[in-house]
């Protein structure tokens, strides 16, 4: 499996620090080392959660090797693809692969066929698509239509984004300088939000999003097994304002709990929870 930032943090040494974000999430107080978590959280996701691509970096803090690691590691993930019967499909999985940053960098994250190829259509990548989610390859996020429990019965299938299965990855294929990349919020964010999206996966969570016809946008919408909905909006450095989509969300469907992840530091406002990017891995099935 793929190493989690909760264990990235005990592999570099610093497993003190779980406590204090665990503990800062359950109680809504500030954690008093935020700064730091955020540069390991920054390095971490950068190298992903393959470990030659951790230990890589942390013995030669080495862009350049780090993305030679990430090229030969996404080379073995293609050659996973062989073990479809159908050489047009083991094809289009790699077209999949390599088109998902692109659509992760639109406005609207949306999936489109046509920016695959043009003319694209979905009835050609369908097998495709079905082999890279259902192994975990990439993770599908689909559009609902209604916050409403069960999430399932409100999904619109023909609607959603993909995230590759590994932050690592997407750094890679931006094929963006690093300087210009720790310098550009967007950029690092859209980096943020596959991670955020993939360790949610890693916890069991089905991922989804929510578009109404107005303009009410969710990022991310989960669903606890108990049936508990859970909107989590993703705030970026630009609208630290904070949207309306959320609060509208909450009155709307009377929501008891929802999740604001950014830069801030932890606290509890109006049944919002603020939440670091850094701390997604303790959205658990238990919270």
């Amino acid at each position: 499996g793929l190493v989690t930032f909760k264990e990235y943090l005990k592999f570099i040494g610093k497993e003190q620090l779980i406590d204090f974000i665990e503990d800062s999430f359950k109680n809504d107080k500030p954690m008093p080392f935020h700064n730091l978590a955020f540069e390991l959280y920054n390095d971490f996701v950068l190298t992903g959660g393959y470990p030659s691509a951790i230990t890589s970096f942390n013995e030669n803090k080495d862009y350049n090797l780090l993305s030679n690691t990430h090229l030969q590691n996404m080379k073995l993930l293609k050659n996973k693809f062989l073990e479809l019967d159908n050489l047009t499909d083991v094809k289009r999985c790699s077209e999949l692969l390599d088109n998902v940053s692109f659509q992760l960098l639109k406005d609207n994250k949306k999936f489109v066929y046509g920016l695959v190829k043009p003319g694209g259509r979905a009835k050609e990548y369908i097998n495709a698509l079905n082999y890279i989610t259902k192994n975990g390859i990439l993770i599908k996020s689909v559009k609902v239509s209604e916050i409403t429990s069960p999430l399932s019965k409100a999904k619109d299938d023909d609607s959603f984004k993909l995230y590759y299965n590994d932050s690592g990855f997407l750094y890679r294929k931006m094929n963006v300088n690093i300087n210009r990349l720790l310098t550009n919020d967007k950029l690092l964010e859209v980096i943020y939000e596959n991670n955020v999206v993939e360790t949610l996966y890693q916890n069991g969570f089905n991922i989804y999003y929510y578009h109404s016809v107005g303009k009410c946008e969710i990022d991310i919408v989960i669903q606890t097994r108990t049936g508990k909905v859970i909107p989590i909006e993703l705030i970026s450095k630009e609208h630290s304002s904070k949207s309306k989509s959320l609060s509208l969300t909450i009155s709307k469907y009377n929501i008891p709990l929802s999740i604001r992840l950014g830069y801030d530091n932890f606290s509890m406002k109006k049944g919002i929870k603020y939440v670091p990017y850094y701390a997604s891995f303790c959205i658990t099935e238990v919270i």
